[in-house]
């Protein structure tokens, strides 16, 4: 007969960002907490996506600046991007991540579990033979690749893979127009990989406004990428999203189409950047942004901006969204200059 633990007021399914997060807050206002995964603690942002893929992108980010900047008192010459060195710098960060959740859950007093589980009634769930109750569960297992139909499937990798490469073959093909392809496309190009994004949609980052993504397919494919297509990526409102390729797209809210479909009395501000002293500066030469405006309110519906740092100023419109304010009033912010947020007031 399977052994009976003690009652949990929360059992916590999966220990990533939001289960482990859950988890230490409800343990420090005393509840009695649980908390399960069979993978390594910290989830897909620390360990498997978000986080490690910044760090590599950081040694792409450098090759093209040095290349941006050949010409205007910068000489390349020898300068490359070493996979294994720049594994090694993520494997520095991602390595502690695991042990220091599982730390920091035991200083809330959280109990700890590895394995799979399976629910075995309302309030009841296995792991390792063990049943555990609970008042409550909360599942955050996030998700998984969906699996693909045509023939050769099985000789793809997925995102978790490409984090884990310790070294880079000749050629990559990416299946899909969608975030992880052109980010990861962008890191692999500037480490000599012969690149290619393969996707059967209409246009590539259908989620972010069209005249922008064009920018950034030609920016791209200025970088050695070969586009062949593109995506159906749908969702995101609200929400600042990036696109971490260089330089960075970024959308928050509503697109012009979506907006102008719905009938909305909207006022579409369009800037070419490129000539901007914060892109001149960096020697970056594609670079623009356009914010959709209710007329009425003078409130931001919409702002879509592609440019080096904007994945910054992306953060204060989506406050500005979520906040209500008008452009009146984010014109009236003084910045610091010349900063990246100083143009700010020149995008409205």
């Amino acid at each position: 007969m399977n052994g009976l633990s003690e009652e949990y007021d929360l059992f916590v399914v999966g220990a990533g960002m939001a289960g482990t997060t859950a988890a230490n807050r409800c343990a420090a206002q005393g509840w009695r907490v649980g908390i399960v995964d069979a993978l390594p603690y910290g989830g897909t942002c620390a360990l498997r996506g978000c986080d490690p893929k910044k760090i590599l992108r950081r040694g792409a980010e450098v090759i093209d600046a040095a290349h941006l900047l050949q010409g205007k008192g910068i000489t390349e010459k020898q300068l490359t991007l070493g996979w294994p060195g720049l594994m090694r710098h993520k494997r520095g960060f991602t390595d502690a991540v695991p042990q220091g959740m599982e730390n920091e859950l035991a200083r809330n007093d959280v109990t700890t579990f590895h394995g799979t589980a399976r629910f075995t009634g309302p309030r009841r769930l296995e792991i390792d033979g063990v049943q555990h109750e609970a008042k409550r569960f909360l599942v955050a297992t996030g998700a998984r690749p969906r699996p693909l139909a045509f023939p050769g499937h099985e000789h793809l990798i997925d995102s978790t893979d490409f984090l884990s490469l310790e070294a880079l073959p000749a050629r990559m093909v990416f299946v899909g127009g969608g975030f992880v392809s052109f980010e990861f496309a962008h890191i692999a190009a500037r480490a000599g990989v012969d690149c290619v994004i393969i996707d059967r949609g209409e246009r590539p980052l259908r989620a972010f406004d069209p005249d922008l993504v064009h920018l950034v397919v030609g920016r791209t494919e200025k970088a050695g990428i070969n586009v062949h297509s593109s995506s159906s990526i749908r969702g995101y409102t609200g929400t600042p999203t990036t696109v971490f390729t260089s330089p960075e797209l970024n959308r928050v809210g509503m697109l012009e189409h979506d907006a102008r479909r719905d009938g909305r009395d909207v006022t579409v501000r369009y800037n070419d950047t490129s000539g901007w002293y914060a892109n001149y500066r960096v020697g970056e030469r594609t670079a623009a942004t356009k914010v959709i405006i209710d007329s009425a309110t003078d409130q931001i519906r919409g702002a879509h901006l592609l440019g080096p740092g904007y994945a910054e100023l992306i953060n204060i419109l989506g406050l500005a969204i979520k906040l209500g304010l008008t452009t009146r009033q984010l014109k009236s912010m003084t910045a610091t200059y010349p900063s990246v947020g100083s143009d700010l007031g020149s995008m409205l």
